[in-house]
């Protein structure tokens, strides 16, 4: 798939940025909006498209009574906001239950138990710092 980065600055005529990203989206072209904190409010004066930040989106009430973002307390990375999917089932609810995992949390399974590692050669390996 082509990419596409789209620079708006913020000067008069981002409709013009607009129309890009509409036309990049017919023809099925991926792109990448570079937005300077100018062309966000040129955008919103002269046109109907708002820019939506990440603030934007965690202060947004529809988002929040949806319980869009679950914080969950990650080891090393402290509070982290995890994106909830974009549905919930009445009868088989969801819910994210942990943060990710920290690297290398699941080393001993994967070597030792997927991989086929003795014990004595997953011991070799780790005292070597491979697993580091």
């Amino acid at each position: 798939m082509r990419r596409l980065i789209i620079g708006m600055t913020g000067s008069t005529g981002a409709i013009i940025g607009v129309r890009m990203l509409e036309a990049r989206k017919a023809c099925e072209i991926a792109s990448h909006p570079i937005i300077s904190k100018w062309a966000q409010r040129t955008l919103e004066h002269e046109t109907r498209y708002p820019v939506v930040t990440m603030a934007g989106l965690f202060a947004d009430p529809q988002l929040a009574a949806r319980r869009q973002f679950r914080v969950r307390r990650h080891p090393e990375m402290g509070d982290h906001a995890y994106c909830f999917p974009g549905f919930d089932l009445m009868d088989a609810p969801g819910d994210i239950v942990a943060p990710a995992p920290c690297v290398g949390a699941d080393n001993d399974f994967v070597f030792r138990d997927l991989i086929g590692l003795s014990a004595a050669e997953y011991e070799s390996y780790r005292g070597q710092g491979v697993f580091d």
